[in-house]
């Protein structure tokens, strides 16, 4: 009986766990830091700078929100923010695209991306492990899919920082106005985040996970 009333102070403290360095991120600094080449040449020293070059990113800002020193770098058109972090002593990569309807697609190297529940149109595939340019592929072929169903092309980056603190304030606010998402979080961590693990946006699409025709309609109506 008494485990009976453990369990829910359990899932309570795994949902405040999980909520909570969305808040800390909401209110961090995402200002460039004063001293930016310790922060690439950590980031180059985990990713071949020729590689880098070849595929046309340049380095865009330094920034260390929550403590935690990423380098971004963007490629020549800035359609694609590449984000080099490291986060529980592990190296983190972000590929990131956005496109019109405020839809975004991000190809990571960690799969805690669909830990929180998030605002329609933000789209995730996870790859731990895999190499850069592994991931560069798999990211390219998920925007070419996006292009293709929304008959659009991405949007240019401007300040990626601050688009990172937009995205970090919008999603605190799509959770904030439905607390009960938040109670979902233990069974997101336990099975989904895993379940879409190495799934593409194909892949994701054939087993109902996102829908063309409404990323489509949210895509269309963009002002």
């Amino acid at each position: 009986m008494e485990y009976l009333l453990i369990l829910p102070l359990i899932w309570l403290f795994i949902c405040v766990s999980g909520i909570a360095p969305l808040i800390l991120l909401r209110f961090s600094n995402f200002s460039p830091v004063a001293s930016p080449v310790p922060i690439f040449e950590k980031a180059i020293s985990v990713i071949n700078p020729t590689w880098i070059d070849a595929n046309g990113f340049q380095g865009k800002s330094a920034i260390e929100p929550m403590g935690i020193p990423m380098a971004i770098f963007t490629n020549f058109d800035e359609t694609v923010a590449l984000a080099v972090y490291f986060a529980a002593n592990q190296r983190i990569v972000d590929l990131v695209s956005q496109f019109p309807g405020e839809i975004s697609l991000t190809t990571s190297t960690t799969i805690d991306g669909p830990l929180l529940p998030s605002p329609p149109g933000i789209l995730y595939q996870g790859f731990p492990g895999y190499d850069v340019k592994d991931l560069l592929r798999i990211h390219q072929d998920g925007v070419d899919l996006l292009k293709q169903h929304l008959k659009t092309e991405p949007l240019p980056y401007g300040d990626v920082a601050d688009g990172m603190r937009q995205f970090t304030a919008r999603h605190l606010s799509y959770l904030m106005f439905r607390p009960w998402k938040i109670l979902t979080l233990p069974y997101r961590y336990a099975v989904i985040r895993k379940a879409r693990q190495e799934l593409t946006l194909q892949q994701q699409e054939q087993k109902g996970i996102i829908h063309w025709e409404s990323l489509a309609g949210q895509a269309d109506g963009w002002p």
